[in-house]
């Protein structure tokens, strides 16, 4: 949802509610899939205000999701949100950027539609390679039309140079692309 926006996009939220747990993960493989339904640990980096990381969770309620963003406002009303959804118990927010999020051993970590805004993503890239599990899966998921950081060509020049060895375009629709990395 972006790093700094505290507001709620109808478009994109509509967008996660119609793709996300019924398409977009489905692309990332079977194996992520499974994960999931048995009980992963999910990193959703660049959370905003929770609408993935709360979306994700009402779908797998097997697994753990810790949603990370460098906005303290974006962080409480993700909080707020997932209290409402009574989800406390399986996710978490916390204020930390991308290229330092603490915890390892990821299943899964996410990015929505805030790769292009990083000062640095070439950093972010080297943490998640870091922090995700040894079969991990990094999905990021990017505007067709994005900024500078964006662009298929470009994001897997960052993920390579993050040190993920296999990088592949999983769907695209109209307005969004979902790309995975592996290591």
């Amino acid at each position: 949802m972006g790093t700094t926006d505290t507001s709620i996009d109808q478009d994109k939220l509509d967008a996660y509610h119609a793709n996300l747990t019924s398409q977009w993960i489905r692309t990332l493989g079977p194996d992520v899939e499974a994960r999931l339904q048995r009980g992963a640990l999910v990193a959703d980096v660049g959370c905003g205000v929770g609408v993935s990381t709360i979306t994700l969770a009402r779908a797998y309620p097997r697994s753990r999701f810790r949603g990370f963003d460098a906005h303290a406002g974006s962080i409480e009303l993700a909080r707020l949100r997932a209290a409402a959804a009574g989800a406390t118990d399986r996710v978490s927010f916390e204020v930390a950027r991308a290229s330092d999020y603490p915890g390892s051993g990821y299943d899964l970590v996410a990015c929505f539609d805030c790769l292009h805004d990083l000062g640095d993503p070439v950093a972010a890239a080297r943490h998640t390679r870091k922090s995700i599990a040894t079969d991990g899966v990094w999905m990021i998921v990017e505007r067709v039309t994005g900024g500078a950081q964006a662009g298929e060509a470009r994001l897997r020049a960052v993920a390579t140079e993050g040190g993920f060895t296999r990088f592949r375009r999983a769907t695209q629709t109209p307005f969004n692309l979902v790309l995975e990395a592996r290591g």
